[in-house]
């Protein structure tokens, strides 16, 4: 079934027209939204902020079924899951602001693991960085 995902992708300021190293915030297991709102907090949104004064465009992403994004949530499988996120480093790689060859994946949790499996698949993805990985 086809799926759009919704995302928002944040730039730095800058005065000069420039291509910056970019990253994408992969959520862990369960329902999130693009800003990983829980507990009346924006984790994601506070992480983007921050890599986005550091000087990294960063893309984060309703997960399918949550938000804005289309999709059966209860159906998908980690496979899916990775598919959206690999889609989301195809989108990277498209966007006159990204450096396409200095893309990198930030994973939480199930998000690890979908890191690693995208990074494994994908020439484009130079790094990533796995916060609380699964261990699967």
């Amino acid at each position: 079934a086809h799926v759009t995902l919704s995302a928002t992708l944040s730039v730095p300021k800058s005065d000069i027209l420039k291509k910056y190293p970019a990253v994408l915030l992969v959520p862990g297991y369960g329902m999130s939204d693009r800003d990983l709102t829980g507990m009346g907090h924006k984790r994601f949104l506070v992480l983007a902020d921050y890599l986005t004064n550091q000087g990294l465009a960063v893309l984060r992403y309703d997960k399918r079924g949550v938000g804005k994004s289309t999709g059966d949530f209860f159906a998908a499988t980690t496979a899916d899951f990775a598919d959206d996120a690999y889609a989301g480093i195809e989108y990277l790689k498209q966007c006159a602001e990204v450096d396409s060859h200095n893309i990198g994946i930030i994973g939480l949790s199930e998000g690890g693991l979908i890191a690693s499996m995208i990074a494994a698949k994908s020439p484009a993805v130079k790094f990533i960085v796995l916060m609380a990985p699964a261990l699967c």
